[in-house]
């Protein structure tokens, strides 16, 4: 699991041990402590969530794990948030967390290589290798995706080509279960690809029953400086959203979700 997809500080430091406990399989919890510079005792109660530890403890914790500045940084916000109290903290610091998670996480394609990567099926595609349930055949991707072949064949060689997947022992692995298309649209691979999303939604509208597809519309009146901040809150949505339910290992659907935010009338005054 990638390290900023966690959203608690324990999750982190669960994680850590994993991590160093599969590389050596004798690597116990006392040896986790000892590394975390705590006592066993102190560090179970901790995960356990018995006790908690002070905002100087988290920072050494950090330092003791390696942890690099921007892993530091993302550790201590997810600590603060848990503690905050007021609204404000809560949101200041899930803002401060969800910008390094946006930086991080998700790997951004490039308006070049966007122009080759621009119609669904080909994040379809990728995120569907990324699934332990895929059946990996050409004709099995092109049934549950209804393309063709030839398509599928085409979409797995521009990913592979733009080091999007990999093949290993004869499987394709994709690099990065964290892809986004571009935010702003401004290129013409990007509104080509978001024109062919609404239209797959508009498909499935038309072909998918109610019980297998969302569809939600508000129109609002707001400020038109407030447009940056109404766009950062969706991506904030979005990437919840995304993280929650990509690291479930029995997901065994692909779904697309789809934002336009976009002015009803001319500006007022």
């Amino acid at each position: 699991m990638e390290f900023y997809s966690h959203h608690t500080f324990r999750d982190i430091l669960k994680a850590a041990f994993v991590e160093k406990s599969a590389r050596n399989y004798q690597y116990s919890m006392r040896a986790f402590a000892r590394d975390c510079r705590l006592s066993a005792s102190f560090l179970s109660e901790i995960l356990n969530g018995k006790s908690h530890p002070s905002l100087n403890m988290i920072n050494k914790i950090a330092e003791a794990l390696s942890f690099d500045k921007t892993q530091s940084e993302f550790f201590r916000y997810v600590y603060l948030f848990e503690l905050a109290k007021s609204p404000e903290d809560k949101s200041k610091y899930k803002s401060l967390i969800f910008k390094i998670r946006d930086q991080q996480l998700y790997k951004r394609v490039n308006p070049i290589n966007f122009r080759r990567l621009s119609v669904w099926y080909d994040f379809s595609i990728l995120t569907l290798v990324g699934l332990k349930s895929t059946n990996q055949e050409y004709t099995w991707i092109a049934e549950v995706l209804g393309i063709s072949q030839h398509e599928v064949s085409a979409s797995i060689a521009r990913l592979e080509s733009l080091n999007l997947i990999e093949n290993i022992d004869g499987q394709w692995v994709a690099k990065n279960q964290y892809i986004r298309a571009g935010d702003k649209g401004s290129q013409d691979g990007e509104q080509h690809f978001h024109k062919t999303m609404v239209n797959r939604a508009l498909e499935c509208m038309e072909n998918k029953p109610e019980n297998e597809r969302y569809l939600f519309s508000v129109v609002f009146s707001g400020k038109e400086d407030k447009f940056t901040e109404f766009t950062e809150q969706i991506q904030e949505f979005a990437n919840l959203l995304a993280v929650d339910s990509t690291d479930d290992e029995a997901n065994d659907r692909v779904y697309g979700l789809n934002f336009q935010l976009f002015p009803m009338s001319e500006r007022l005054h």
